[in-house]
């Protein structure tokens, strides 16, 4: 696929055999179910790719964000179910006031921009993670969650709450090689009462902070 073309599926996506290659290129790819992954390589778009009800890449196969945004919309509640961690370019939760329950012990990992639009996030039973190694912004619009959030990698990082003080309600860890985390607004842990732990582990280097 490429240039301006659009992959439509109005249900679900899976690719499950060893030597099949998806590649999007520059398309975008609108998934209206679920996205399975157990075997192959998924290449996907450099633009915008929409998943609408489900994410699973728990047995084998090779994901490539191709430094693209993948969305996680739809009016239903559903889950990501992954090997260990998932990595992403850029991450949209989307839910529009539904969840998203991330399996134990899962981590879906960003290395552009995480972006909590609409909905919630949980974890399973316990173990999930959010980890951006970007730029993390919550929106006013967002529902909450118990999922927690790591900070880590070697960027300079920013976390944006503006109008979001008290919705994000998972754990924060602040873990870093370097580069440093600066708190773009007000920040309260303790929403919905449920009383999250804030992390703040030795950082190597003298060179990271939390600022706010």
């Amino acid at each position: 696929f490429s240039g301006a073309a659009t992959l439509y599926t109005y249900l679900s996506f899976a690719l499950n055999h060893a030597s099949a290659i998806f590649t999007a290129n520059n398309a975008t790819v609108d998934i209206n179910g679920g996205f399975t992954l157990t075997s192959g390589t998924f290449n996907a778009p450099a633009g915008t790719m929409y998943v609408a009800s489900g994410w699973t890449h728990t047995v084998g196969g090779t994901f490539n964000h191709n430094n693209g945004t993948v969305v996680f919309d739809g009016a239903g509640s559903w889950g990501a179910d992954v090997i260990t961690t998932e990595t992403f370019n850029n991450l949209t939760v989307n839910l529009g006031g539904s969840g998203l329950s991330v399996a134990q012990n899962d981590t879906l990992k960003t290395l552009g921009t995480l972006l909590l639009t609409n909905g919630y996030a949980s974890q399973a039973i316990s173990g999930a993670t959010f980890e951006a190694q970007g730029n993390v912004t919550v929106a006013a619009t967002w529902d909450g969650g118990s999922l927690a959030l790591l900070c880590s990698g070697s960027d300079n990082q920013n976390f944006d709450l503006t109008g979001a003080t008290i919705l994000f309600g998972g754990d924060i860890t602040v873990h870093k090689t370097g580069g440093q985390v600066t708190l773009g607004s007000a920040l309260s842990m303790s929403a919905n009462n449920n009383y999250p732990d804030l992390i703040i582990t030795t950082f190597t280097h003298n060179a990271s902070s939390l600022q706010a």
